[in-house]
């Protein structure tokens, strides 16, 4: 058992802490994962972990292939699943590419000052 799963596991100093019960119920309702807000939390960080994931993959490491699908079959709501779906359409490096096809030498903004 861990702290994750079980809040009466937490160390003695976050229980302590005068907020400690709102943070063992907020604990609680992430682990059941039965409010909206807690499957959207859970969602995101299967997101995060697709994100790393794409990273490799996109430059050329194989292992992604094998956890994927694992990852992709953990997430809980639609806009987790279409957010995942966007992620893995889309090259890691897209962003940069079409910001840099859109500028030319010359749209650098650095005044001339001559020696």
């Amino acid at each position: 058992m861990c702290a994750r799963t079980n809040p009466r596991l937490w160390p003695t100093p976050c229980a302590e802490c005068p907020f400690a019960d709102d943070l063992r119920a907020l604990l609680a309702e992430y682990v059941s994962g039965t409010s909206p807000e807690a499957q959207l939390a859970r969602d995101a960080d299967q997101i995060s972990l697709i994100l790393e994931l794409k990273d490799l993959k996109d430059i050329g490491y194989r292992p992604p292939d094998d956890w994927l699908p694992h990852v992709l079959g953990r997430l809980q709501t639609e806009t987790g699943k279409a957010l995942a779906q966007a992620v893995l359409d889309t090259r890691r490096d897209a962003w940069w590419w079409s910001a840099a096809a859109a500028r030319t030498p010359l749209d650098v903004d650095i005044p001339f000052k001559p020696l």
